[in-house]
């Protein structure tokens, strides 16, 4: 069995030629797409073809497994598709069919263009809401929440012949740190931290494919992260009894990189994990030479996990995709209402981090501006920067943005909100609503997605 077999790959942009050069020296069992790998549906479909013809034909090897981050709401890397717009609206709404079918609708999508594995559901328990990294990622901030919305998600992807993944073992919810910039720490005592792993005991008795284990260093129990530590391995293997594949967080975040050599990397998980996670390329070349100087032990017993990972059934009808667009519609809710004018002219301001990422798609599909005119609603877009500047009175404006960066600008909405009608639509979680004056109106959306939003400022201006 070749060293790469334990690697899930990423690839360096959509160059198959370069691609190909890669992966005929790595020859990962598991490649993760991301967004830089393709542009539209169309050359998704072309580099899945690619590769696999490469594996069949020239390197005579059985075909990775696609494997992508497709949770819904921020970590979406197929943007064509219809998506789940977070894991905290379907807790929000909480109705386990719900979940259950929009996870069938993701695997149906997924595997229609061979992406047989998705890094999905992730189950960490909302204890710490300035976890700018977790958020409405998190189906609650409720133990049992996450649970059960985690088992039906589990249930309703595997439904549709695509492998789940329960993450980020044993739990990021808690910590503040983003592991792709630092490592984060966790203070508490085991019996502490036992309360987060009840979802993935949930998930493994509902058969869940993999389990990802996360960055996260649990001082009281290892001196390394969960991910480097056998200590955790081996509660997920001998104590929770987990028999699927093991994958760690992908290794080049910096939690992970910039505190830990490739020999420590690779001594610490190939040990323990079925997959080694590396996006970076150069990174997985320094990986794979310091495996072919290590010995994988129990080496057959993860190549038969891997093998037995995919699922060879799926779904023999198609699930409705206008489930997705129920979701949107029930997700986004008032938590101070004021209803504006639909007649009189609207600023729309989109606070900084919202400007990559909605304006994005609203640049790519022109919805949310087509849905305006449609209903010959006046309005004009202005940058958070331009709008500082702003001195008119008696507008009505509408704010939308998210968490983080909600805390650092919430005193001009204050200020300007004492000669406007001003609404915040929140993008992130509701827990920043006493910041505001009373006087303004705040609906969440809990996502990013542009379908929230549309219907988000259907029922600012009264529209059902």
């Amino acid at each position: 069995m070749h060293n790469g077999y334990f690697i899930q790959s990423g690839i360096s942009g959509n160059d198959i030629n370069q691609i190909k050069n890669f992966l005929g020296k790595v020859k990962p069992s598991s490649i993760i797409l991301n967004k830089n790998n393709f542009h539209g549906l169309v050359e998704l479909k072309n580099i899945i073809h690619e590769i696999n013809h490469f594996y069949k034909i020239d390197l005579n090897i059985d075909i990775p497994y696609f494997a992508i981050d497709q949770e819904g709401g921020n970590v979406v890397r197929i943007m064509d598709i219809d998506y789940i717009p977070s894991n905290y609206a379907l807790g929000r709404i909480n109705n386990l069919n719900l979940t259950r079918y929009a996870a069938m609708v993701t695997g149906f999508k997924l595997n229609s263009y061979g992406i047989k594995w998705n890094l999905a559901p992730d189950l960490d328990i909302l204890k710490n809401t300035e976890n700018k990294v977790i958020l409405e990622r998190s189906f609650s901030k409720d133990v049992i929440t996450v649970a059960a919305h985690g088992a039906a998600y589990i249930n309703g992807i595997n439904k549709s012949g695509v492998a789940a993944t329960a993450k980020h073992f044993p739990g990021h919810g808690y910590v503040e740190a983003d592991s792709h910039e630092i490592l984060p720490s966790d203070d508490r005592s085991y019996p502490e931290i036992e309360n987060d792993m009840y979802p993935f005991t949930v998930a493994i008795a509902h058969n869940v494919n993999a389990i990802m284990m996360s960055h996260v260093l649990f001082p009281e129990i290892d001196d390394y992260p969960a991910s480097l530590s056998s200590k955790f391995y081996s509660i997920l293997r001998k104590d929770l009894k987990f028999g699927g594949v093991i994958i760690t967080d992908s290794v080049n975040m910096n939690a992970i990189s910039k505190n830990y050599s490739i020999k420590e990397i690779v001594h610490n998980t190939i040990s323990n994990a079925d997959f080694i996670e590396c996006v970076d390329t150069d990174m997985v070349m320094e990986i794979l030479e310091c495996m072919n100087h290590t010995v994988i032990n129990n080496a057959d017993q993860k190549a038969m996990r891997i093998k037995n990972l995919i699922i060879n059934k799926k779904l023999g009808y198609k699930p409705p995709e206008h489930l997705m667009s129920i979701i949107s519609f029930l997700s986004v809710e008032w938590k101070r209402v004021k209803i504006l004018d639909p007649e009189k002219e609207t600023l729309l301001i989109f606070m900084p981090y919202n400007l990559t990422r909605v304006n994005s798609s609203i640049n790519n599909n022109n919805r949310l501006i087509s849905e305006l005119k449609k209903y010959k609603m006046k309005y004009n877009i202005i940058d958070f920067d331009g709008f500082q500047k702003f001195t008119e009175k008696n507008k009505q404006i509408i704010f939308i943005g998210r968490n983080e960066v909600f805390h650092n600008n919430y005193k001009i909405i204050n200020e300007k909100s004492l000669n406007n009608d001003c609404v915040y639509v929140s993008t992130g979680i509701d827990n920043d609503t006493g910041l505001l004056n009373d006087d303004i109106g705040y609906i969440s959306t809990y996502s990013t997605k542009i379908d929230n939003i549309i219907n988000a400022i259907y029922k600012i201006f009264g529209f059902s």
